[in-house]
């Protein structure tokens, strides 16, 4: 071995004593120590009294904590304790853990202090040692606590599979003892007599056994509720009410009758405060209403044809002051859908479609069929006029066209009107011009000149400002304002 000198720094021998080079010697000089003073003691001593509180103080708070970790971990134990005493646990496991706790050390003399590794500086004092080696072996094998919860799943899990069979076996139990009491309890529903069984049945025969028909059981089984029988009788001038969306009619029907209620065939009739028929129809009737085929008057006007509820629909024909007007379709009362109007000398003059009372056409329809009525017809003359006024036969029925100026007595009038037209606009010669408007039409403009195309009728009596005139009737089948050619 070899070092340095400390003169030269040369190599030399380790166990020289002395260099060979320089012969300085290599002994190191002994250290003396410096003497303390009293002040530097004082204040050591100080700084020792100091950590040794500090200590005492974390000893304390080390055994404070382990006491109350202590308590913690005993109360823990004795309600897991608790709630395993509740469960059911076999036998043979509590034997192994008295048996494992008698294995268990009993002295506190046998703890290592090591094996619980207590720390140095509490490892002095007896009282935080043993505090800390009796909190550790309180506390529960992890293998063997581990294994215990093992054990105690399975068992559980074991009882609740018990549990269930014997749920299920129960079940099984119920439902075929209800299957028994169900069919034995069927006989005697049905009228037989039961028989006493020498033994109990089996479950497999118990179902096999043919059940009664149902249909058999019900027809046996007296109604609760019997059957009314309707009283059916013939009526005479019964005094009933009749209502429709419009109107209620109270008047007398005679005819069938079916729980006082008009059912079948029978008449109706309305009178006035004057006893004057102002209603009459005479058909069939359906609860109580109008439905079915009949003929029905009121006013000046007659309807046969079919009726639905008391209203006119279906197909039926009107007539009007004892003239057929309107063959066809209608619909509560009015003129919808195909049909065809006739004056009052059942001359045709339009056949097709109807909305809402009107004739269903466009303006340039209209005026088309205006320009073909209008090449029959003849100048109005003041000869023709008085003829018409007469009602002569010569005049009634012929075609004419006249020009004058519109007087309005129905203001209100939307489908079908009469108005007053003044030949050449002279009052002296009034006409009455009945006018069944089209979907494309306005109502005749009050005070306007304009050409007709009509006609003649007979001659109406009408009221004017009080005083009543006789004068010519018309079917209007076209007007406007320009002559047609």
């Amino acid at each position: 071995m070899w070092k340095n000198c400390r003169m030269c720094g040369k190599e030399i021998s380790a166990e020289a004593l002395k260099c060979m080079y320089c012969g300085a010697s290599q002994e190191e000089p002994k250290r003396e120590e410096p003497v303390k003073q009293p002040s530097e003691l004082l204040f050591e001593n100080a700084e020792e009294l100091q950590r040794l509180e500090e200590e005492g103080l974390e000893t304390e708070e080390a055994l404070r904590e382990a006491s109350l970790r202590l308590e913690e971990i005993m109360q823990t134990e004795q309600t897991d304790e608790a709630e395993e005493t509740e469960e059911d646990i076999p036998a043979d496991e509590t034997e192994e853990e008295l048996a494992s706790d008698e294995d268990a050390p009993a002295d506190d003399e046998k703890i290592d202090d090591e094996h619980f590794n207590i720390p140095e500086e509490i490892a002095d004092k007896p009282e935080a040692a043993a505090a800390i080696a009796f909190e550790k072996k309180n506390i529960p094998d992890s293998e063997r606590y581990t294994e215990r919860l093992r054990r105690r799943s399975e068992q559980k899990e074991q009882q609740k599979k018990q549990l269930r069979k014997v749920w299920i076996s129960i079940s099984c139990v119920i439902l075929a003892l209800a299957l028994i009491a169900l069919i034995a309890l069927l006989p005697k529903s049905s009228g037989e007599k039961e028989e006493e069984p020498e033994a109990s049945p089996s479950i497999s025969a118990v179902i096999s056994e043919p059940t009664p028909s149902p249909e058999a059981t019900v027809s046996e089984m007296p109604s609760e509720t019997p059957v009314k029988t309707p009283l059916i009788e013939d009526a005479a001038d019964l005094a009933i009410t009749i209502f429709n969306p419009y109107t209620e009619l109270e008047g007398l029907y005679t005819g069938k009758t079916v729980d006082g209620i008009p059912e079948g065939e029978g008449s109706y009739i309305v009178k006035d405060d004057n006893d004057e028929i102002i209603l009459s129809y005479e058909g069939t009737f359906s609860g109580g209403e109008m439905t079915g085929k009949g003929s029905l008057e009121t006013g000046n006007a007659a309807y046969t044809g079919s009726f639905e509820k008391g209203l006119i629909t279906g197909e039926g024909s009107l007539q009007i002051d004892g003239k057929l007007r309107y063959i066809g379709n209608f619909v509560q009362g009015e003129k919808n859908g195909t049909g065809k109007l006739y004056t009052g000398t059942r001359e045709l003059i339009y056949e097709g479609s109807f909305k809402d009372d009107r004739i269903d056409e466009t303006e340039n329809a209209r005026l088309e069929r205006g320009r073909t009525f209008a090449k029959d017809c003849a100048k109005l003359s003041v000869t023709v006029y008085n003829r018409a006024k007469k009602e002569l036969e010569t005049a009634i029925g012929k075609h004419i066209y006249v020009r004058g100026t519109v007087l309005l007595l129905d203001d209100e009038a939307e489908a079908e009107d009469i108005f007053i037209l003044y030949f050449n606009g002279d009052k002296n010669f009034p006409i009455a011009m009945r006018h069944t408007y089209s979907t494309a039409e306005e109502q005749t403009a009050n005070k306007k000149i304009i050409y007709c195309y009509a006609v003649i009728e007979g001659k109406t009596t009408i009221t004017i400002n009080g005083k009543n005139v006789t004068m010519p009737l018309m079917e209007l089948v076209c007007s406007s304002k320009d002559a047609l050619s």
